[in-house]
């Protein structure tokens, strides 16, 4: 396994998605967030997404270039239809929408739908941080093809993996909670199988209901399924996800029958702060918040408690200094890609 710098990586995915037809500034922006995502150690939303991406773009369901429309507007709501382009730049449009509409009206919520994969939802959500809002954001998918997630008390699946992603501003880096509704984002599990990695024994179910530790149930035919979040308290991860799919694929009128192919949808909320406190307020009190949370007494085997996104941008400084790593098979599948666009790798 080898390290890259992250420009590098940028530039490259790029250059592929340029060369399959995205405008500069799009393709840049893609290869931008799926490159941050490698940087912050989430691989299941990084460059392991671009053979699938270019896969995507030769079957006519990504359609770079593709207009982004607001199909339904009100003075805090929009639907947006992102006519199947980059499901990031309907996130990234979509939090612009919601922002703006947040500073005139308090409130800010967009829906969105008709795109394929939005990638890390907490990129998105941090943006609206770092923009001095709160950000509330739900992804979905409504079509079967979608669903690797049982049920509670099922056996097949019948859920996305539903992430859900939360941010709120601090003087510095803000407090940020990203995590699937499930014990495991596919991307994971698939990262898992193509680096020849087992998972945990209670993660995923192979088609008889058995877990098992190979991911690789997951992608036959018939596949397995991913376990809800909570393991024994597994109806909470279901609630939780059943939750996202109301606000993420059937309010944006993202449902399966609505939809003419496999859709990954969004459901976005931006807070102005000012509408209930000063800004400055309003960090302090979340400061003095986070203070208090960290001097608790450690549990065993812990060092220091850890408030959500302490791991991620500590990993990105790391990334940052010393270039990320990616495994041989996902650089070799990069690789195949490239070349077979004619794309240089110099």
């Amino acid at each position: 396994m080898k390290r890259y710098p992250l420009e590098y990586l940028q530039e490259v995915t790029a250059r592929i998605f340029i060369a399959r037809g995205t405008p500069h500034e799009d393709a840049e922006l893609v290869a931008g967030l799926l490159v941050l995502a490698n940087a912050r150690g989430l691989h299941s939303h990084g460059i392991l997404r671009v053979p699938q991406y270019v896969r995507n773009i030769d079957e006519g369901q990504i359609q770079p270039g593709a207009s982004l429309e607001a199909v339904t507007e009100t003075n805090t709501t929009s639907l947006l239809d992102v006519n199947w382009n980059f499901g990031q730049l309907g996130a990234h449009r979509a939090a612009t929408i919601a922002m703006e509409k947040s500073q005139k009206h308090g409130l800010g919520c967009v829906g969105v739908h008709r795109c394929i994969h939005v990638g890390c939802l907490g990129l998105i959500t941090e943006r609206i941080a770092r923009e001095g809002m709160v950000g509330l954001a739900m992804c979905s998918s409504a079509a079967p093809s979608g669903h690797w997630v049982a049920p509670w008390g099922g056996r097949e699946g019948r859920v996305a993996t539903n992430p859900i992603s939360f941010a709120a501003p601090t003087s510095g880096d803000p407090m940020l909670v990203d995590f699937s509704t499930s014990t495991v984002s596919e991307g994971k599990a698939r990262y898992a199988r193509d680096c020849g990695e087992k998972l945990p024994h209670n993660w995923v179910i192979g088609v008889d209901g058995q877990e098992t530790d190979d991911p690789g149930v997951l992608y036959g035919d018939p596949g397995g399924a991913i376990l809800p979040l909570g393991g024994p308290l597994g109806y909470k991860g279901f609630g939780l996800a059943m939750m996202a799919t109301t606000l993420a694929a059937i309010l944006p009128r993202a449902s399966h029958q609505r939809m003419e192919c496999e859709s990954n949808n969004l459901w976005l909320l931006a807070v102005n702060i000012s509408a209930f406190m000063t800004p400055d307020e309003f960090r302090q009190d979340l400061e003095d918040y986070i203070s208090y949370t960290r001097k608790s007494e450690l549990a065993r085997g812990f060092d220091r408690v850890i408030i959500p996104g302490d791991l991620e941008f500590a990993q990105e400084q790391k990334s940052r200094d010393e270039g990320i790593p990616i495994p041989d098979e996902i650089w070799r599948q990069i690789t195949d890609v490239a070349r077979s666009l004619n794309v240089s790798l110099n």
